[in-house]
């Protein structure tokens, strides 16, 4: 029995309607009943009906895969990690290679967030935030591993936060936007020993910490700041700092369209590793004195982005990721000389969080792939050793059953370089022949890429659902170069919206693709693009759902986190201008809410601060003028994207409830 049969049962309301078979996955009996409730988290149905609990029941399987980031080296030995064994993301403390995880934090209250291990000093221990139960002000803890005590090191007042600690002592920099709720300020703090906080730059913009130089005597931060001119919307400017005079040395160039991405300090600190797009489409590693300001290219022959770059604590090696169409390959090259180190194979997937231990030269890093959801992982470079320290439990599903996304290009409507422009997508295809229904999902950013990874739900979906669900990386993208990364600029932003209709031709193209059953999905600014779609191709389309979506422009700009607003006017434009003011009215969705005649689900948190909940609310309004079914699924006590594990079930099992009844027919 397929898909459309799964969609009957459930619109018939059959009770107790035994098992049947979704799509090309494994069986599941569908049944109404109580469902389940996230123990601390309030959301309000309105207009959406509960999913059947044998939905969420299956749901939860998939969302309770468990999955591992490594958080950092341990001074006593071993490593920092993150993961989930209960409702919410704890820090455990793993000291060797497959040993057991000791679970160090036990807040029930809110989960550890971006954990940060302390490098040195005489208290081993680690930074996390929290944020307390109901709201209220983000803080910054320390943790002290001896003890298990934790105790508040400053208040954050907003929900992002970097952090670096020194190589030598506990002393730790790290930015918030306590001081006026705008700028992101920097602070040093002694996080082994109560002590003030001390500010460091506090000068306006957006700093963050970067890594200390080996004598913990500079900090290397970078600084961000929105130009209209630049690619993403805001700016990065790096400087070396004297964390007692505070003298600082720019880094590289001041001309307006150079964008630098992750850096890091030589061995002797005369000079720093830094990714610069400076005379290329892409960010190439370069070397750049300090002293003369000149700059050496070193990557010009990888033709890819540059994005994580370390140096080994003992000055032997460096290591950077390159993002290759979606995958993340690493490279070791041994210092001072650059020759390359021959690596072992690694999965094919995201690498991230690249971190040597003070003094030494053992590359940790966590991997997340189609096969190993999320995993630590650390290399030797001496004998290219490669030890996995983690070994993440997949809740009884087979690792060899998930699907491996293919990567593919589309033709678009416009032409580059004499030929038809193609965009890159990633396609996770059901078992079976099909045509199976279709999910098309976008993602936000915009500067912001889809990548070769491992998505739960997604797998969901396909395996559960036999939905096949398709990523583009429509224009505006990141990890292609700039020029592409700039196509939706200004007035071209609808561009992005036309390469969502080309992937709809493309579809029904496809044999193995049902183009009467093709529903679209988009969080954020993709959400955005979604609803735009409904606009421009809701005869094509047969639902929609928009999540923290941007309905109006205008409308958002007013309302976004003043923190916020001058990266958003650069990316979008600056609602005080008339003519990009009435170009953001004509393009925003609630302008033309009217042509949306398929039915919508919208999810959206009641305290997002970055697209404020009337942006849902407004086009539900609208929506629902029509006529039109709509589904709101709102999260009282969410912000942007619902971070809860029970929340996001929930929110899982809604979505895949919505595209069980709306999928049935074209």
């Amino acid at each position: 029995m397929g898909f459309l049969t799964l969609v009957v049962l459930l619109l018939a309301g059959s009770p107790a309607a035994g098992h049947v078979e979704a799509g090309a996955g494994r069986a599941m009996e569908i049944a109404t009943g109580t469902p389940l409730r996230p123990d601390r988290t309030t959301y309000i149905f309105d207009g959406t009906p509960h999913p059947p609990e044998t939905v969420e029941e299956s749901v939860k399987r998939w969302s309770r895969i468990r999955t591992a980031s490594f958080r950092g080296w341990l001074p006593g030995g071993g490593v920092l990690v993150a993961t989930r064994f209960g409702d919410v993301m704890q820090a455990h403390v793993v000291r060797e290679p497959g040993g057991v995880r000791s679970q160090a934090t036990f807040r029930e209250d809110s989960p550890v967030d971006r954990a940060v291990s302390l490098r040195g000093g005489a208290v081993p221990g680690f930074l996390h935030s929290d944020r307390p139960p109901g709201g209220g002000l983000r803080r910054l803890l320390f943790h002290d591993l001896r003890t298990g005590d934790t105790r508040p090191v400053a208040v954050l007042d907003l929900s992002d936060w970097t952090a670096a600690c020194a190589n030598t002592s506990a002393r730790c920099a790290f930015s918030t936007a306590m001081r006026n709720g705008r700028d992101w300020d920097l602070y040093v703090v002694n996080a082994g020993s109560p002590g003030r906080t001390e500010p460091l730059m506090t000068d306006g913009g957006a700093w963050s910490p970067v890594e200390w130089s080996r004598d913990d005597a500079r900090l290397l931060a970078a600084r961000h700041v929105a130009e209209g001119s630049v690619l993403f919307g805001k700016r990065t400017l790096y400087s070396s700092i004297d964390v007692v005079t505070k003298e600082m040395v720019p880094i590289g160039t001041d001309a307006p369209d150079v964008r630098y991405g992750d850096a890091a300090f030589a061995p002797d600190g005369q000079a720093v590793f830094i990714a610069s797009d400076e005379e290329s489409d892409v960010l190439t590693l370069r070397r750049h004195d300090l002293a003369t300001g000149i700059a050496t290219p070193l990557t010009a022959s990888i033709p890819w982005d540059v994005e994580e770059v370390e140096v080994s604590g003992d000055g032997r090696f460096l290591a950077f990721t390159t993002n290759e169409d979606g995958i993340d390959r690493l490279h070791v090259w041994r210092l001072p000389g650059m020759e390359p180190v021959a690596l072992p194979a690694l999965p094919e997937g995201r690498l991230r969080r690249l971190s040597f231990p003070p003094g030494g030269h053992v590359l940790g890093f966590d991997v997340g792939a189609p096969g190993i959801p999320g995993d630590v992982f650390s290399l030797d470079p001496d004998d290219g050793r490669l030890v996995r320290w983690t070994h993440s439990e997949t809740n009884g599903l087979e690792r060899n059953g998930f699907v491996v996304p293919e990567r593919i290009r589309y033709e678009t409507f416009d032409r580059a370089d004499g030929a038809r422009r193609t965009i890159p997508a990633l396609r996770y295809r059901p078992k079976g022949t099909g045509p199976f229904p279709v999910l098309v999902a976008i993602h936000g950013g915009p500067a912001d890429q889809e990548t070769v990874a491992f998505n739960a739900f997604h797998q969901y979906l396909v395996a559960e659902l036999g939905v096949a669900v398709l990523l583009p990386n429509v224009r505006g993208s990141t990890g292609y170069g700039n020029a592409y990364a700039r196509l939706d600029d200004g007035f071209l932003r609808e561009d992005a919206v036309k390469d969502v209709g080309a992937l709809l031709d493309w579809i029904a193209s496809q044999p193995d693709l049902d183009e009467k059953r093709v529903a679209i999905l988009g969080g954020s600014y993709g959400g955005y693009v979604a609803l735009a779609s409904m606009i421009r191709y809701g005869g094509r389309l047969s639902a929609g759902i928009a999540a923290s979506a941007i309905s109006g422009f205008t409308t958002y700009l007013d309302a976004t986190a003043r923190y916020r607003l001058e990266s958003r006017r650069a990316e979008y434009g600056d609602e005080r201008d008339p003519e990009t003011r009435a170009f953001l009215e004509r393009i925003s969705p609630i302008r033309e809410a009217g042509k949306i005649r398929r039915p919508l689900l919208v999810v959206h948190g009641l305290r997002d601060e970055r697209v404020p909940a009337s942006e849902g609310e407004q086009i539900v309004r609208a929506v629902r003028s029509n006529g039109t079914e709509v589904w709101f699924l709102k999260a009282v006590d969410e912000g942007h994207g619902i971070r809860d594990r029970a929340g996001r079930e929930l929110y899982h099992s809604v979505v895949a409830h919505f595209l069980l009844t709306h999928l049935a027919a074209g």
